[in-house]
């Protein structure tokens, strides 16, 4: 499943879900990650959730950065949940049609390792199709 938290920059999508995700790990016994570009939240995030610095990796584009979310679940089968914080910054996407692309990459991975996505992104960046899995 994947999930969006949508607003306009300055909204406070990232407090809400470094909360979502901060609530979550009191209260699942399963594996949480928090991605970001940078490492401004790592301390707000509690040290139960994995969270991963995206600034130490080479990620170019979307296409780099699917391969790193494959790469990031068969090493860690135990993976709940992954919270990406600023979906369309990180992935480098260019267009709609690229975003949309990801996601429905992303939703297959997701329906087949049974991890559970939830993106922050611009409210006018998420392609109309994604709109019923807003938060």
């Amino acid at each position: 499943m994947i999930r969006f938290i949508t607003g306009e920059k300055g909204s406070g999508k990232t407090r809400k879900l470094i909360d979502m995700a901060n609530d979550m790990a009191a209260k699942e016994e399963m594996n949480l990650v928090y991605i970001d570009r940078k490492d401004k939240y790592r301390r707000e995030v509690v040290n139960s959730i994995r969270f991963i610095d995206l600034s130490e990796f080479y990620i170019y584009s979307a296409d780099s950065f699917f391969g790193f979310l494959n790469g990031l679940i068969s090493g860690n089968y135990d993976i709940g949940k992954i919270y990406v914080d600023e979906i369309e910054n990180i992935s480098k996407v260019k267009d709609t049609e690229e975003l949309n692309d990801l996601f429905a990459a992303v939703h297959k991975l997701s329906t087949h390792f049974g991890v559970e996505f939830i993106f922050t992104i611009n409210k006018a960046a998420l392609p109309a199709d994604y709109e019923k899995y807003t938060k």
